[in-house]
């Protein structure tokens, strides 16, 4: 044992000198290039076994992945496989050049891969230390020598997966869309991946502010907001998944806000995703991840101050605790004390996220997830009317500072905790069992005074003095409890020709909602000279109830491989019952539903890294509520979805880069429509479709360049209403045409090395804000920007500290984001400067 350990300790010490010294060689040989480098010390370890050097990568040798290198230069095949294979390999230019590869099309493990991509070449790859591969010269039948060791040659494979970091832009992988660790370019549905470094560079508070810059999405529906993220997808409010689990946004979004710091990543899943997370809506899911405890020590501090009195600071602890690395742990803290651009309507939040994992064997880990987050803020949805914001007002315009509320009195009060976890067992290389469970509560108290439309002359219609505003006051104090569990199997196994990748999976989700809620007329203001006075009115708390809902859903799904075609079959049933308990009427309403929704994709991989697919997929979504007594006050049915999506990815070989078009076609029925016999209730007789192209491309061009585009062609119409005003129009709040533009760049030129530019533009075309489309919102474009200098240039005692300034809306624009009525118009975000000073180490 104590020998044993002994040669543990001098192996990590080894390792550490290793890791030492490539660094150091690295820094010191400027004038080779990157792939020249790592095998420096390699000469100097005796050769160990693939499986061996393997385990030092974090892989073990039967993990396989899909490999599509085209025929060619040698030293360029080898530089795409250490990308997708994310181990260390080595060439040689010397060696290599000329060299021609015949390329590796097919599944393979790393270690298979390597040797079939090198057959035919004349040089072997042999393990070494550190899951480096050291290359050898075959020697021919008249050579006498040994092989011949190369010159040291560095090349570092990416070793991510679904749910750790990605560096830069461009990730490769994503488990949202099925569940299963599987590369993009095999997924046949369209998504998004936003990285933390993105995240990071544009500077995003919001989870709608992440996704600014990605097709398909609007973010930023009702402008700027302290209470919750409203986000439209292909046309639709999506539901918000965390870790693979459903948050509680629950009943008119006042539920949990996820904190953009503590994401991994964030995806936006489009197109029904019922298949395999339940009850939705058809046109997406937004599905974040959590940031996990990592097998690297790494340390992140930063303070922040910007415009709006914001200061912020936060921290990012994670590694090893023990030696042997079973078990490791994050600690993700942040403190905000910010106003926004509405006069006293403050964005106050502390948020706290501790995690563990612990990994007693490499086939078992445990990974335990806890969340703490208070929001203390003001209200910063503002309803301004159309006249003066829309439309002019003969007295002035309205600006986006005005709170029309009562800042002494509005308030949001949000408290959130959250507790679950991962566990995930392996039996043998192609059978593991995993469960996800999680407890979550959130408990809000949200007073709002708002505008309700300037005093209207009957007669005209037009406001009557253009000034006495009219308001009401909301009382919201709601609690919700959401328990989440999901149980899978995944296997992987083999029928004739035909690779099979199977899960299986049962989850259980419930919900409650305590809701006390009630509104009443609160006294009128000048809207040009806003003072509040009187005491604050007496609410009554008209809607009183609990609401309830249970959901049991089973899903299979099979993504089966023959040669480079992938046929992805889906199904799942789900149970669900809901009850909503009114405590005024003492009136208890049920819905009993039972559901099955699948999904058929069929792609292929072409050897240039192009992947067209195909899908048909249905989602299904329960209402709550019943016709009229007239027509024996029957339960509402669930909604139903259908989407039928064609798209082409492209992932060019040994460049850094993900293309996505798709083109969809969805319709929604039995949507709630009003009664024509009565108009106090709703039948399902109503029918929306949505269709459109989206675009996008995530690429780093060069070494310095790094960019994201996309565009949306979103055409929505209300095919089947009762309103004959509506039949026909655009859904509201979705422009039609959506356009943005990310790039940065890193200098390398002496006099500016260590200094980054990043800009972006966003345009947004001009959508209707109500079904009826009577209030049309112009289109707008703004331009945002960001600038960061390593401060490790100027001292290399101050490595890893850096300095950074964002800007959104660089011109300071003010524009609406939509006027749902004459009486609700949103400002969209004016200019926000934020500084940030970060270290890591």
């Amino acid at each position: 044992m104590a020998r044993g350990h002994c040669r543990a300790a001098a192996h990590r010490r080894f390792s550490h000198a290793l890791r030492h010294s490539l660094r150091h060689t690295v820094r010191r040989t400027p004038r080779l290039s990157t792939l020249t480098v790592a095998l420096a010390l390699a000469g100097a370890v005796a050769p160990l076994s693939v499986v061996d050097a393997r385990a030092q990568t974090g892989r073990t040798e039967t993990d396989t992945r899909r490999y599509d290198i085209p025929a060619g230069q040698l030293d360029e095949a080898l530089i795409a496989f250490g990308r997708t294979s994310g181990v260390m390999v080595g060439t040689d230019p010397a060696l290599t050049r000329g060299v021609q590869s015949a390329g590796l099309h097919g599944t393979y493990s790393a270690s298979a891969g390597l040797n079939a991509l090198l057959q035919g070449t004349g040089v072997e790859a042999v393990a070494v230390e550190g899951g480096v591969y050291r290359l050898h010269r075959l020697p021919t039948p008249v050579e006498q020598s040994g092989p011949t060791e190369l010159k040291p040659v560095h090349v570092r494979g990416r070793a991510e997966n679904a749910w750790t970091a990605t560096d830069g832009y461009v990730a490769l992988r994503s488990a949202a869309g099925t569940k299963t660790d599987t590369p993009l370019l095999e997924t046949p549905q369209s998504i998004s991946v936003v990285t933390a470094d993105q995240i990071t560079d544009q500077a995003a508070q919001s989870v709608g502010a992440t996704l600014r810059y990605s097709p398909g999405v609007r973010g930023d529906s009702f402008g700027v907001t302290t209470d919750r993220d409203y986000v439209r997808v292909r046309g639709f409010m999506p539901n918000f998944y965390l870790d693979g689990l459903m948050l509680p946004y629950g009943l008119g979004g006042q539920g949990a806000q996820s904190e953009p710091f503590g994401l991994e990543r964030v995806e936006v899943v489009r197109g029904p995703s019922s298949v395999l997370f339940g009850q939705n809506p058809p046109g997406g899911i937004i599905s974040m991840t959590s940031k996990r405890p990592t097998e690297e020590a790494r340390h992140e501090v930063e303070l922040q101050g910007g415009n709006f009195d914001h200061v912020q600071g936060a921290f990012d602890f994670s590694g090893p605790v023990d030696p042997d690395g079973k078990l490791l742990y994050r600690f993700v803290a942040l403190r905000r004390d910010s106003g926004t651009q509405v006069d006293g309507a403050d964005d106050n939040r502390t948020y706290l996220a501790p995690s563990l994992t612990f990994r007693p064997s490499a086939n078992t880990s445990f990974t335990l997830l806890a969340q703490y987050q208070k929001d203390d803020a003001g209200i910063a949805t503002q309803y301004y009317p159309a006249y003066g914001t829309l439309y002019k007002n003969p007295l002035g315009q309205i600006h986006s500072n005005l709170n029309v509320g009562d800042p002494d009195r509005d308030t949001l009060n949000r408290e959130y905790y959250a507790v679950g976890y991962e566990a995930e067992h392996a039996f043998n290389d192609d059978w593991k069992v995993k469960q996800a469970l999680r407890y979550a509560h959130v408990n809000t108290h949200n007073y709002s005074t708002w505008g309700n439309g300037f005093v209207t002359n009957t007669a005209t219609g037009l406001p009557s003095d253009y000034r006495t505003l009219l308001r009401r006051a909301t009382d919201i104090n709601r609690s919700m409890d959401e328990f989440t569990v999901d149980n899978q199997v995944q296997g992987k196994f083999r029928t004739g020709v035909v690779n099979h990748t199977l899960l299986a999976g049962f989850d259980f989700r419930r919900e409650t909602i305590d809701n006390y809620t009630g509104t009443v007329a609160a006294s009128s203001i000048d809207i040009f000279n806003p003072i509040n006075t009187g005491a604050a009115p007496t609410i009554t708390y008209t809607a009183n109830n609990l609401q309830t809902l249970n959901q049991y859903g089973a899903y299979l799904q099979d993504q089966m491989k023959l040669d480079r075609w992938i046929l992805t079959l889906s199904g799942r049933n789900d149970w669900s019952n809901a009850a909503l308990n009114n405590r005024n009427t003492h009136i208890t309403t049920k819905a009993d539903d039972t559901a099955f929704t699948g999904r058929v994709a069929l792609g292929y991989l072409f050897d240039v890294g192009v992947a067209p697919y195909i899908s048909y997929s249905t989602s299904f979504e329960p209402q709550i509520g019943t016709s009229s007594p007239a027509t024996g006050s029957h339960a509402f049915t669930p909604t139903r979805g259908k989407q039928t999506e064609i798209g082409v990815k492209y992932q060019p070989s040994g460049y850094d880069a993900l293309f996505a078009v798709s083109l969809f076609d969805m319709k929604q029925k039995d949507v709630l429509t009003p009664d024509p016999q009565n108009i106090l209730y709703s039948v399902q007789t109503g029918e929306v479709g949505s269709r459109g192209v989206e675009l996008e491309a995530h690429a780093t061009i060069t070494r310095q360049i790094k960019l994201i585009a996309s565009y949306t062609f979103t055409d929505t119409r209300i095919l089947a209403s009762n309103n004959p005003a509506q039949l026909g129009q655009q859904l509201p709040l979705i422009p039609k045409h959506q356009a943005s533009l990310w790039a940065t760049y890193s200098f390398d030129q002496p006099a500016l090395s260590g200094f980054e530019l990043g800009a972006g533009v966003r345009y947004t075309g001009s959508s209707y804000g109500d079904a009826a489309n009577q209030w049309q919102t112009s289109s707008y474009t703004v331009f945002d920007l960001m600038a960061r200098y390593d401060l490790g240039h100027i001292d290399g005692r101050l490595k890893g500290a850096s300095l950074s300034l964002n800007i959104q809306n660089i011109g300071d624009r003010e524009y609406l984001t939509g006027c749902q009525s004459a009486a609700s118009c949103e400002f969209g975000e004016r200019r926000t400067i934020l500084g940030t000073v970060r270290y890591l180490w």
